[in-house]
């Protein structure tokens, strides 16, 4: 078995993943000092942006030693906003470690990360944090995970006159306390034994429902701790199961049994089935590094060696990338390595290429016949111009924010060639602060910013095939064309009704196979998200014909007469304008719940639910995205600081008739 854990930290902000992966860290010994988010001092978190604000907003790698097992660890973002960035390197992980708070529970961004594609089929581990918080509940958090996984609970807190203070190891039957930096091994106290009983009978009666050959061990009373933890292994492994462990992360209390329980359950890469698609080598991210340029992410995926001057090939085109640096990332702390091995994630510093297909090869025989592989995009949904403060400074910018585009492809950075403007588009506020304020501490460069505004799309009014056709004169010839288009929707619903919100699907574009050309299907999905002044989504279209009455003669003509049939039908259809709308989770005391309500309801958004999770009320509601600008500094000023708030994008529907009005 290969002696390597690649595991991410995700959650919903706040949850305290950087701290458990600080604390994970510091205990092994690969970090001297005991990194603290609010000080500025992290490892993972080493951008100035992130160590101001004290969040994660880039994903970042740090190897450690725990035990005899390498640990990859990636600390990933818990903002909505970087929702791209965290599938991106769930992708290639291969477990992770969910963290929630004893709080909260499970919030919306945990939910969003959960449900992603990326994270099917992966083994977790889920970690119940900040239990030495007012007001956290190990149980109902327990139960909440337990209504949709098969939850094992093997540490629990212990509580000494209403003070959480240790962690009881349900399969050692030890509790387990800090002193200092040191942790030490108790026998249970007679108060805790009750407790300790019936999470040791619950685990031994979960392995024994989904192993035969334990509940064999058991019925003929020969189990031991070792054949515990190799099912436990095993499960985990399958999905079977879902170990739970407990702790506070800022008190360094239960950590170390948690890092066990990394070592012990979550697989080795040898451990995943492997899949004969399975790329040698899979690029999940760029780093737009301002001293050695832009740099990969990658992890080795199959039984080879890669070494500086090795040549990779793109899938799909084949083309060439030669490996002129490898690195170790260690946060931002880049070490220089001669080798990287199957299993292992490193940095790698290439010649410059310009495919962006994730998939390599070693083989260029290989990689052309296997399909290209890109990065999750999501699409932009607020956008604002931007200007430099000093307009000597605007090649500058321009350059700069080209640049730092590489590493976000949800961010829109581009200058209108008719007005010279500088639009900058991202997932949201924050997204969009952050970019400035890179610009500002990375590159020197101060801006002025307008008002965001959201950027609307557009779905046919209903099914409908269209069919235009035209006479083009070519080469003294006249020639007649005929194009049919049929639109349809890739959502069950035959278009949208009132005001319906529709989840955000892509675009389809289906070719038939007598068509002259295959380019077709390219150019119809260019021209619609780009003929209207809104893009098209959730929309399925079908080139029914394309006829000619005479051959052309180049292949370039046949595909300017069909881009022109194609555009005068897109500009001619009825379609519905609609507009993005966001989900609001707020955590608020209940004293200021009526205030909150009463501000979202003006912002003419609906309140879905408002449920009592001790000691504050969950407000679940949604609210179209263009009334949301300045909500969360307002929700602040509501709240007198007592909230907390997470959006997602939840969909597009048309205006309201009271927004229609105004």
């Amino acid at each position: 078995m290969i002696n390597i854990r690649n595991f991410g930290i995700i959650a919903h902000i706040d949850a305290g993943k950087t701290t458990t992966t600080e604390r994970l860290l510091f205990l092994s010994g690969a970090c001297r000092y005991l990194g603290e988010v609010d000080e500025g001092t992290t490892v993972t978190d080493y951008l100035y942006e992130e160590r101001e604000r004290g969040i994660t907003i880039q994903s970042a790698v740090a190897k450690c030693l725990w035990k005899d097992t390498t640990f990859h660890i990636i600390d990933t973002p818990g903002h909505i906003d970087f929702m791209n960035e965290v599938e991106c390197c769930l992708q290639v992980l291969d477990a992770a470690v969910v963290v929630l708070c004893g709080q909260s529970g499970i919030q919306a961004q945990t939910e969003n990360l959960l449900r992603a594609d990326s994270m099917k089929n992966k083994p977790l581990i889920f970690y119940i944090n900040k239990l030495d918080k007012e007001s956290a509940d190990f149980e109902r958090v327990f139960y909440e995970i337990q209504e949709q996984y098969p939850i094992l609970p093997l540490t629990i807190p212990y509580y000494k006159e209403d003070k959480f203070i240790g962690i009881i190891d349900v399969l050692s039957k030890k509790l387990f306390i800090n002193d200092d930096k040191n942790q030490i091994s108790l026998d249970i106290p007679e108060d805790g034994k009750s407790l300790l009983d019936f999470y040791y009978t619950l685990m031994i009666d979960t392995l024994t429902e989904h192993d035969e050959h334990f509940l064999e061990c058991v019925l003929s009373e020969n189990i031991n701790e070792q054949l515990v933890i190799s099912t436990i292994r095993k499960l985990t492994i399958l999905q079977k199961i879902t170990p739970l462990f407990a702790g506070s992360s800022k008190k360094n209390i239960g950590v170390s049994l948690l890092a066990d329980g990394i070592k012990n359950y979550l697989p080795a890469p040898d451990d995943i089935a492997s899949d004969k698609k399975i790329p040698d080598v899979y690029s999940f991210k760029y780093i737009a590094h301002q001293e050695l340029g832009r740099l990969r992410l990658v992890k080795v995926n199959k039984d080879i060696t890669l070494k500086k001057d090795t040549d990779l090939y793109s899938a799909g085109s084949g083309e060439k990338i030669s490996i002129d640096k490898i690195y170790m990332p260690f946060g931002g702390l880049l070490e220089e390595e001669t080798e990287i091995k199957e299993g292992q994630i490193a940095i790698v510093q290439e010649k410059f290429s310009t495919s962006p297909s994730s998939a390599l090869y070693l083989d260029v025989d290989d990689a052309k016949k296997n399909e290209g592989c890109y990065a999750v995009n999501q699409h932009p949904i607020i956008f604002l111009r931007i200007e430099p403060e000093n307009p000597e400074d605007r090649e500058k910018m321009i350059n700069a924010g080209k640049f730092l585009l590489q590493e976000d492809s949800t961010l829109f950075f581009k200058e209108e060639p008719d007005t010279g403007e500088i639009i900058l588009g991202g997932m949201g506020e924050l997204h969009l602060e952050i970019f400035r304020d890179r610009l500002e501490h990375s590159y020197k460069i101060k801006t002025h910013a307008g008002k965001p505004a959201v950027i609307p799309k557009v779905i046919p009014q209903k099914c409908v095939t269209k069919t235009e056709e035209s006479f083009f004169t070519i080469q003294d010839k006249e020639v007649l064309a005929s194009l049919s288009l049929e639109f349809s929707f890739t959502n069950k619903n035959e278009g949208l009704q009132n005001n319906e919100i529709l989840k955000l699907n892509e675009l389809e574009c289906i070719i038939q196979e007598n068509l002259p050309f295959p380019e077709a299907g390219k150019i119809l999905h260019s021209l619609l998200m780009t003929v209207n002044e809104y893009e098209f989504i959730n929309t399925k279209v079908k080139i029914k014909d394309f006829t000619l009455s005479s051959s052309l003669p180049s292949l370039g003509l046949c595909c300017s007469v069909f881009s022109r049939l194609a555009t005068k039908i897109i500009k001619d259809l009825e379609v519905d304008i609609l507009y993005p709308q966001m989900e609001l989770e707020i955590f608020v005391k209940p004293e200021y719940t009526g205030n909150i309500s009463g501000e979202i309801a003006a912002r003419h958004g609906t309140v879905c639910d408002i449920s009592r999770i001790e000691p504050f009320d969950k407000v679940v509601s949604y609210a179209p995205m263009e009334e949301l600008f300045g909500f969360t500094t307002k929700l602040r000023s509501l709240s007198s600081g007592h909230s907390a708030i997470s959006m997602k994008l939840l969909g597009y529907s048309r205006k309201s008739q009271r927004e229609q009005k105004i």
